[in-house]
């Protein structure tokens, strides 16, 4: 239905708009803390099983597009969860709801340059000891 490039676009501002669209910051706490768990529990099964296809230190736009949908969606909730972090505190200073939905807008630019930029921040591999 979707070419691939679109769906790695709509994967990344999906996972980017559930975390900035979280009520308060204990909820994105707990997002955030479900997803370190998951992330954590991932690397370690890459960790102790064989080596596989993918790049662990430089990737390029090519090996992106090789790989899984699963680390795009983290690198967009986390870019989406430092945004809606730092929206929590200027709230506190009372910065007006237009430019902390200004911020959050913004913050959708910065999940998609680290997609095309610096690609390897999103399929990073733990370093195997064997």
């Amino acid at each position: 239905m979707f070419d691939y490039p679109t769906q790695l676009l709509g994967v990344c501002l999906i996972s980017y708009a559930i975390a900035v669209l979280m009520p308060s910051w204990r909820a994105l706490a707990v997002a955030t803390l479900l997803l370190a768990l998951a992330t954590t529990i991932g690397a370690l099964r890459d960790w102790w099983t064989p080596a596989q296809g993918g790049c662990s230190n430089a990737c390029t736009l090519e090996d992106l597009l090789d790989i899984p949908l699963l680390p795009i969606a983290r690198a967009g909730f986390i870019t989406g969860a430092i945004v809606r972090a730092l929206t929590f505190l200027p709230q506190a200073r009372s910065l007006s709801p237009r430019a902390v939905v200004l911020v959050c807008l913004a913050g959708s630019a910065a999940a998609l340059a680290i997609l095309v930029f610096a690609p390897s921040l999103v399929y990073w591999r733990p370093l195997r000891i064997l």
